[in-house]
């Protein structure tokens, strides 16, 4: 028979740590068995499975970071099994509290009690309709993360004090076409699209891994104690090296998977993790970009290497509308994009007084907004 569980209110929720692994931890072994125990479950890219399986890790060294990733589980449609890795991250990640449905104020309520991991599932069918959740997504990637709420009395009043609440900790957050809840949400996640398991996948069933998990916890634990001051003082350091094609929100969200693999791994393994991240974060970058920015992009794209210094509106469309994306693009429309990146066109007297667009502008522009 199921065991039947009572219903749990805030005050009840207690988080304790594993016993610690009486023998050394290898990274690598532990990030391998994390990884084949995802793959039991869920179908996703292995660049992908290996994130997530990072990302499993670097929630145990939660105490020793400042800025850390969300992970966003997405899918076209359902039952691709968002669920379900919900429901494995739930064994193994540190102090789990998985819901399907959260306000705002339990949110940060339960955040600021011992940093647990917030798994949230079905966030589609909320998170937009309640908007006071975006502040708290917004500063929860960072420590230093609050929000301010006006305390209640013993009297179920609210009283004159202000309470600063912390939003900071790992959140995995799952939902039909979730990237696109929020760009803002996006901009602070890596992204983990699923597809639906192939027949040929072996059916199994978490309880039958309880165990292995309970190990796997334990040895995870350890690995944070082992590794946990390194990993602060190199982050610290501020000298780690990031690819120049990397934007700064990207820098902060890879910094401590990458820093915890620096510190715990083979560079064999330290590069296979890098390679991961440049993969998913390049996807991640093109959900999570506006319209205008992902226009600006294209625009690159085509004037980088461009031999003039100014290029002709008409010239610019007709290279634009080769791609079916932009191929209702007018040049009103395109002056209104640049617009908003400070780019206007002049009327360019060695072409026919045409209006043209300055390159090194759209070269700058991009390099500062990607």
């Amino acid at each position: 028979m199921p065991e039947k569980k009572g219903l749990e209110n805030f005050t009840e929720l207690k988080f304790e740590a594993p016993e610690q692994w009486p023998e050394q931890v290898e990274f690598v072994a532990v990030l391998k068995e994390v990884n084949e125990l995802i793959k039991k479950f869920v179908s996703m890219k292995g660049a992908q499975r290996l994130l997530v399986s990072q990302w499993v890790v670097s929630t145990w060294f939660v105490d020793h970071l400042d800025y850390l990733p969300y992970l966003l589980i997405t899918s076209p449609t359902k039952r691709c099994g968002k669920t379900k890795l919900l429901k494995v991250l739930a064994e193994i990640v540190r102090f789990p509290v998985m819901s399907g449905d959260l306000t705002a104020a339990a949110t940060f309520r339960v955040m600021a009690k011992d940093c647990p991991t917030l798994l949230m599932d079905e966030a589609d069918r909320y998170l937009n309709s309640r908007l006071d959740f975006a502040s708290i997504l917004n500063c929860g990637n960072s420590r230093d993360g609050r929000v301010l709420r006006t305390a209640i009395n013993a009297n179920g009043n609210y009283g004159g004090e202000i309470v600063a609440f912390s939003c900071f900790g790992f959140k995995a957050i799952a939902g039909i076409k979730a990237s696109k809840i929020s760009d803002t949400l996006t901009d602070r996640s890596i992204v983990i699209e699923l597809v639906r398991k192939t027949k040929q996948m072996e059916r199994c069933r978490l309880k039958q891994f309880k165990e292995q998990c309970e190990i796997l916890r334990r040895k995870l634990f350890t690995l944070a104690q082992q590794h946990g001051a390194d990993v602060f003082t190199l982050i610290n350091k501020g000298d780690m090296v990031f690819p120049d094609d990397l934007n700064d929100r990207q820098m902060d969200n890879i910094e401590p998977l990458w820093a915890i693999a620096e510190c715990c791994a083979d560079p064999r393994t330290v590069e296979k993790i890098k390679e991961a991240s440049r993969r998913v974060l390049t996807k991640t970058e093109a959900l999570s970009q506006t319209e205008a920015v992902r226009l600006l992009r294209d625009v690159y794209v085509i004037v980088k290497d461009y031999p003039q210094t100014s290029i002709s509106t008409e010239d610019l469309l007709a290279e634009l509308r080769k791609d079916p994306t932009w191929v209702e693009l007018s040049a009103k429309k395109l002056s209104l994009f640049m617009g908003e990146f400070e780019i206007q066109t002049f009327q360019n007297s060695q072409l026919n007084n045409k209006r043209c667009y300055r390159t090194d502008k759209l070269i700058n522009a991009y390099k500062r907004y990607r």
